[in-house]
């Protein structure tokens, strides 16, 4: 009983999260296109959207429910995917079907983070490498 509620709420939540952003996109559209009315009214010779964006922050904890439920879904379909031995590539899928996520720069950074932690591991293993190596010299 417990979990359906909470199920109910994340779809209210996300429902909810998914007509907050719709309506920021309009209004950030009609403020940049203010902007640049008011820029030419004011006899400016460039459209200030050029080098401005204008953006309300989207309802953060909403957005993250949303981000939960899609990607518990998704984690379902890789699933069936794997079961069924249809290969697909991971992050196309995401791409696809989580648009409001930077997966290229999502990617670079889970690359780079991995890079970070082999380079640790590496040093830590050399460490230890060397004192086993001195420890045994003794």
């Amino acid at each position: 009983m417990v979990v359906e509620l909470r199920e109910q709420l994340i779809h209210s939540n996300c429902s909810f999260a998914t007509e907050v952003t719709d309506i920021q996109e309009n209004v950030n559209e009609a403020l940049t296109k203010l902007m640049d009315i008011i820029a030419d009214v004011e006899g400016l010779e460039y459209k200030p959207s050029t080098y401005y964006k204008i953006q309300l922050i989207p309802p953060v904890v909403l957005m993250l429910q949303l981000i939960e439920m899609t990607m518990s879904s998704i984690g379902n379909i890789f699933g069936i995917f794997q079961s069924a031995s249809i290969f697909f590539n991971p992050y196309y899928f995401l791409e696809k079907y989580i648009p409001y996520i930077e997966w290229d720069e999502f990617k670079l950074q889970a690359e780079e983070y991995q890079r970070k932690i082999d380079v640790k591991t590496g040093v830590e293993a050399g460490e230890n490498a060397a004192m086993s190596a001195g420890a045994d010299m003794q």
